[in-house]
């Protein structure tokens, strides 16, 4: 099993939809910054950008808002 490199976190109660790489420290290999979650928030885990960029992207739509990259780690800019 690959582990996983990017990670979607998805806000229902703001309509956050945001990719990070795994060592962001936003992210934490899906831990997030308080090491817990709520119901309405979670993360997910993805070997690829662009499997993380499709979910994302299904759920921004969903929530009606954009996915949008970490501002800090900057998945994009591999």
């Amino acid at each position: 099993m690959t582990a996983d490199e990017y990670w979607v976190y998805i806000d229902k109660p703001t309509s956050e939809v945001r990719l990070h790489k795994a060592g962001c420290r936003h992210c934490n290999s899906g831990q997030g910054v308080h090491g817990h979650h709520l119901p309405d928030n979670w993360w997910t885990g993805f070997d690829s950008y662009d499997k993380a960029l499709i979910y994302a992207r299904k759920q921004a739509r969903e929530l009606r808002t954009k996915a949008v990259p970490c501002d800090d780690c900057n998945p994009l800019g591999d």
